[in-house]
């Protein structure tokens, strides 16, 4: 991705079934409503720690991925935005929720793993 890129639309890889991974460059930093909705077949995500916005729904029925790693620089978290990702674990640099997060974040209620350190 590109190094200009400073945000991920919404819906901009909606129903994209066949991304596996990818890799988000340092300069983004929003990732908006639906953008990977249903990627069914997304295993691994890269988020850089310049991230700070994840819209709702932005991972939903990604049933394929596993982990996720989020940064304290993520102070906004949209409901349901891991919503029907069975198998997913996430991994948080933070302690306990950020105030900005949606208390439907994680409504799945996959494991979360709090304090971690990217």
């Amino acid at each position: 991705m590109s190094n200009n890129v400073k945000t991920i639309g919404d819906s901009a890889f909606l129903d994209c079934s066949s991304l596996t991974s990818i890799t988000i460059s340092n300069s983004v930093t929003s990732i908006g409503s639906d953008a990977f909705h249903r990627c069914s077949s997304l295993e691994s995500i890269e988020l850089p720690n310049s991230v700070t916005s994840i819209g709702d729904c932005a991972f939903a029925e990604c049933t394929s991925l596993t982990s996720i790693f989020l940064s304290k620089n993520v102070t906004n978290l949209g409901g349901w935005a891991f919503d029907g990702c069975t198998k997913l674990t996430s991994y948080c640099e933070l302690r306990g929720a950020h105030d900005g997060w949606s208390e439907d974040w994680n409504c799945s209620e996959c494991p979360v793993v709090w304090g971690c350190e990217g």
